[in-house]
C-alpha cells in the first residue's frame, strides 16, 4: 500500500508471471483455432472464383458453337479449315479457338497474324508473352503453376473414357482408331449438340489440371508418371496406373522416382498442362476413367508428347475434389470419391456404355448410361 497525492488508500494490482502465461496461452489457443478458418474462408473464395472461370469456358464454348456451327476440334490447325501440314502442325487447341469469347479477341487475331502464314507451332513473344492477360485461364488454387517459355493454363478439356486419343496419327484416317474420342472434343472434328444424346447435364466439358513445373514434377499433382509397356494403362487401369503402382510406398503424393517422366532438362515441354495452345492430351485434355486426382501416366516411351497411350484425370488444389463444367453450363464440384468402378474396366469400346460406373458415364455423350452423382 502506499499513499496517495489526495491522502487516501489505494492499492497496485497486476498480472503475475503465471498469469500472463496463462493468458499467452489462451491467445496461442484462440490464434490457431483461427487459421485454419482464415485458410478455409480463403480457399473457398478461391474455389469460387474457379467455379466462375469454368463457367465461363464453358459459356464461350456455347459461344463457338453458335457462331461456327460446331465445337471446336480438341486439335486442328491454326484456322478452322483443312490444310496440307502435317502433324505438328495440326495441334490448336479448344483453348486458342475460344479465345474471341473469352473477351480476349486482341490477342486471338495477334497469335493469328504470327503464326497463320507458316503454320508454325513454336513458342513466340507474341503468344507467351500476351496469355497472361487470359487471367480465366489460370486457377487461383494452383498459386505457382506457371511456365518460362510456354504460356500453361489450368482448364482442361473432356477426352471421355477412351484411351486410344491422345496423338492419334493424323495422316493414317484408316489406322481403325476412332476419331469421336468418347467425347465431343476430336482430332480435327468440330461436333455439334447433337451427338450429346445422353443430355447436356449428364456430360462432362470443362475440368481442371495442376500444371506441371520443375518443382512438382515427381508429385501426383502436376507429375506425370511412365507405365511399364505400350498400352497397358489401356488394360485394367487401376493396376497400371493406380497409387500403388506409381507412387512411392506409404506416400500417395509422390510419383516413385523411376517412373517419373519429367527432368528438369525438358521443364519447358512436355508438362502436364504446360501449353495453353497445344491441343495433346498431356496439355488440354482429361478422362474419365480414374477419379479426380489419380496419378496420370503415359507408356514407357521418350517423350511424353508422341504418346498413343495417355491417362489424364483432373486434378486441383481444391481440398477433396475438382471443379466440372458440363454442356449445359452448370459447374459441380466432383469428388475424388466418385464412382469409377475400381477402374477395372479394359479398353474402352467405341460405343455403348462406359466401363468406368459414374465417372465414365459423364464422360461419354451418347454412352446410353443413366448417371447421377
Amino acid at each position: 500500500m502506499c499513499w496517495g497525492g489526495g491522502g487516501g488508500l489505494r492499492s497496485l494490482f497486476g498480472f503475475t508471471l503465471v498469469e500472463l502465461l496463462v493468458v499467452i496461452a489462451i491467445i496461442g489457443v484462440l490464434i490457431a483455432l483461427l487459421l485454419p478458418a482464415i485458410q478455409a474462408a480463403r480457399e473457398a473464395a478461391r474455389r469460387s472464383q474457379c467455379t466462375n472461370h469454368v463457367k465461363q469456358i464453358c459459356l464461350a464454348l456455347h459461344n463457338y458453337h453458335d457462331v461456327c456451327g460446331a465445337f471446336p476440334a480438341m486439335q486442328s490447325w491454326l484456322q478452322n479449315i483443312g490444310g496440307s501440314s502435317g502433324n505438328d502442325f495440326a495441334r490448336w487447341g479448344v483453348r486458342y479457338k475460344i479465345l474471341p469469347f473469352m473477351e480476349s479477341l486482341p490477342l486471338y487475331e495477334r497469335i493469328m497474324d504470327v503464326h497463320a502464314t507458316g503454320r508454325t507451332f513454336n513458342p513466340d513473344p507474341c503468344v507467351e508473352t500476351s496469355v497472361a492477360m487470359v487471367a480465366t485461364y489460370y486457377c487461383p488454387s494452383d498459386g505457382g503453376g506457371r511456365q518460362t517459355q510456354y504460356a500453361s493454363a489450368n482448364y482442361v478439356f473432356s477426352m471421355g473414357d477412351g484411351m486410344w486419343n491422345h496423338n492419334i496419327d493424323l495422316n493414317d484416317t484408316n489406322d481403325g482408331r476412332t476419331y469421336n474420342f468418347r467425347s465431343l472434343f476430336a482430332v480435327r472434328g468440330w461436333n455439334t449438340l447433337a451427338l450429346i444424346s445422353d443430355g447436356t447435364s449428364n456430360t462432362v466439358a470443362v475440368s481442371e489440371a495442376v500444371i506441371g513445373t520443375e518443382d512438382n514434377n515427381s508429385l501426383v499433382k502436376g507429375g506425370v508418371a511412365r507405365s511399364v509397356g505400350n498400352g497397358n494403362i489401356n488394360q485394367n487401369p487401376m493396376s497400371h496406373c493406380g497409387f500403388g503402382y506409381v507412387t512411392a510406398a506409404g506416400d500417395r503424393t509422390r510419383l516413385t522416382a523411376n517412373l517419373t517422366s519429367h527432368t528438369a532438362a525438358d521443364y519447358n515441354s512436355n508438362w502436364r498442362a504446360g501449353r495453353m495452345v497445344d491441343g495433346r492430351g498431356v496439355y488440354s485434355g482429361f478422362h474419365t476413367v480414374l477419379p479426380p486426382n489419380n496419378p496420370a501416366c503415359v507408356t514407357g516411351r521418350a517423350t511424353l508428347a508422341d504418346q498413343d497411350f495417355g491417362m489424364y484425370p483432373p486434378s486441383s488444389h481444391h481440398p477433396g475434389g475438382v471443379n466440372v463444367g458440363f454442356f449445359d453450363g452448370a459447374v459441380a464440384f466432383i469428388q475424388d470419391s466418385i464412382n469409377c468402378a475400381g477402374g477395372t474396366g479394359t479398353q474402352f469400346a467405341p460405343i455403348g456404355q462406359s466401363a468406368f460406373g459414374v465417372w465414365g458415364a459423364l464422360g461419354t455423350p451418347n454412352g446410353g448410361e443413366s448417371t447421377s452423382f
